[in-house]
Parts: C-alpha cells; structure tokens; sequence
C-alpha cells in the first residue's frame, strides 16, 4: 500500500495580516505605509513646468511695471512712435517789410511849436535840423540830443515827437522783397501817385431782374381760335429807335391798341351784327312812316 498524503489544515490565507506596530488589520483593508517611508518621487515634467509657469509669470508682471513707469515719466520709447513722421515746414523768409514813422522839422512844424507854447529858445535850436529826415524814432531822438539840453527834451520832447511825424504809416520795401513783388520795371521803380478815396466803393451786386407776380395781369383773348396781326406799339425810353412792340414791363393807358387779331367767328358775328342792325334801321323807318300817315292807310 501506497502511504496516503497529509494536508496542511493551517490556512496562511485566511490569517488577518498584521501591521509592523502589531495592530491586526482588518480583512479587504489596505496596509499602512510606515511612517518613516520616503514619498514616492514626483516626475521630472512637472518640475520643468513649474519652472516654466513661474518664468512667465515674473516676466509678464516685470512687463507690466515696465509699461507703468514708462507712462508715469513721459519716456520715449522707439516702438511708441508714429508712423508717419512729422515733417518740418519750412517757414518762408521774412519779407523784410518795415512799418516806418519818419519825422522832419519843417517852417509848419516849428509854426505849431510856437503856436503851442514851447520855448523860442528851443525853436531856434530845432531850426537846426531843418531839411532831416529821420525814419526811426530813436534816430529822431538821437537828433534832438545832439541840439537840446536834457531838461528841454524831458519837458517838449513829447509835443516835438507829435508835431515833427511826417509818415505815421510809411514802409521800407527792400530791393530784392520789391523786385520779386514786379515794384520794378526794367531798372526803374514803379511809382504811382495815391491819395484818400473821396467816395466809397460801389457795391456791386449780380443778379437778375424778373417781374413782380403781383403786379403782372395777363390779358387772354374772349374767343378763340384767332390770329395775330400786330402788336401795339410804343417809344423806346432809351431813344435807340422811335417805335417799337409792346413787351413785358410797359406802361400802357387806358383806350391804347394793344395787338389787332383775326379771327373768323368774330367775323362771322360782325357780319350778323352788322345784318341786324340794318334790319333795325329798316324797320324803323318803316315803322316811322307808318305812324306819319297812318290815317291815309283805310
């Protein structure tokens, strides 16, 4: 006989697992990690893509505080310029044209002077510069220090400067501003005489002249169809011929022809007025006849 096997009744799988501590877990549960055991190692994409979140994020807030302060200080930033340039104009030169006061000392000057009370002595003296012309006021000044004493120009400086203007509003032209004007003519200047207008301007207004619709009747014929012969005439205001056709805008008086028409039913009617009016006439003598011997008819 063959010895029969021996079965191990101990059950290692049904034995509750126990914890390192001792504590005896429970069927289906888990088991534990010890607390000393290291946490299992995180992958190497998500550090990179930490890095990289943080890296963006500082750079666009550093952009931001860039932009702040370049906006708070006013600084010109060469992406921050305009397309188009701005072009510089280039202003044309100066004409040169000079607004001028000239004074001179004339007799009629020297005459008001005294006439204002000023010092004959100080007349005198001006009598000096007779016949100077002077086209600044300075140089005018300058002039009258070289003949009056300080105290006489700071008392009839004032009325010499009034009386002595000969041009309140003259000009100095210069040559070549006067040439490219056309002032020239050939080598000499083109000077005209001009003086204060004595009259205004005419005012010159364009249009045209229509008649007033209030006052215009329009004369229509009483029958119809008719033809026109003439048309009335009248005389010419202007004198250019003696006669001519009534027109829009002519006076006409009462009993004036205006325009002989043709027409033959108004023919036609004259004709059987001109009839009746025969037979009228007839009749009536006839009839005065009758009454005259009316007793010599039985």
């Amino acid at each position: 006989m063959e010895p029969m096997p021996v079965q191990d009744t101990h059950d290692t799988t049904s034995a509750p697992p126990v914890s390192a501590n001792g504590d005896t877990a429970s069927p289906g549960a888990p088991l534990a990690a010890p607390p000393d055991a290291a946490p299992p190692p995180q992958g190497r994409h998500t550090f990179l893509w930490g890095l990289l979140r943080g890296f963006v994020l500082t750079v666009l807030l550093g952009g931001v505080i860039l932009l702040f302060l370049v906006e708070a200080l006013g600084v010109q930033m060469p992406w921050s310029r305009s397309d188009k340039e701005e072009k510089t104009v280039q202003q044309a030169a100066p004409l040169g044209v000079k607004l001028l006061t000239r004074y001179e000392v004339t007799d009629k000057v020297l005459d008001q002077l005294r006439a204002d009370g000023v010092s004959p002595v100080v007349v005198k003296l001006l009598g000096k510069l007779k016949g100077e012309e002077c086209k600044k006021t300075a140089d005018f000044e300058d002039k009258l220090k070289e003949v009056l004493s300080k105290d006489e120009r700071k008392k009839y400086q004032d009325q010499i400067l009034a009386r002595a203007i000969k041009d309140e509003h003259a000009l100095e032209v210069p040559k070549d501003t006067l040439t490219g004007l056309g002032g020239y003519k050939g080598e000499k200047e083109k000077v005209e005489a001009v003086w204060k207008p004595k009259q205004g301007r005419p005012i010159e207004l364009p249009g045209s002249l229509a008649l007033d619709p209030t006052k215009v009747n329009r004369i229509r014929l009483r029958f119809a169809p008719a033809t026109v012969m003439t048309i009335g005439q009248t005389s010419d205001p202007s004198g250019k011929t003696s006669l001519r056709e009534l027109r829009s805008g002519d006076s006409v008086k009462k009993g004036e022809v205006l325009g002989v028409f043709y027409s033959v039913d108004v023919g036609n009617k004259k004709n059987d007025l001109f009839d009746a009016v025969m037979q009228y006439e007839l009749g009536q003598q006839i009839l005065n006849r009758y009454e005259a011997n009316k007793e010599s008819i039985p």
